[in-house]
């Protein structure tokens, strides 16, 4: 795997691996993964998910608006990230 680095052009994708703060918890590591392959007790999401849909295209220390369901809306920042 390799390092994202912020000041480079590489950006969250599926596959990546994400370290995120923001919500009202800690950091939280997912790996962004295809709908048939997501399992949270694993710590892989879907790419459909409104998390992963915020931060896919987005860099390390880019803060992003997630917009969940039911008009639930939270900051969340990227604090890391290793891809493929």
């Amino acid at each position: 795997m390799t390092k994202c680095i912020a000041d480079q052009e590489i950006v969250v994708q599926v596959g990546s691996v994400v370290t995120v703060s923001g919500g009202g918890g800690g950091p939280e590591s997912w790996q962004i993964v295809p709908d048939c392959e997501a399992d949270a007790t694993q710590g892989r999401i879907s790419a459909s998910t409104a998390l992963a849909q915020a931060i896919l295209g987005h860099s390390i220390g880019d803060r992003v608006l997630v917009r969940g369901p039911e008009e639930q809306r939270w900051w969340a920042t990227i604090e890391g990230c290793n891809t493929a």
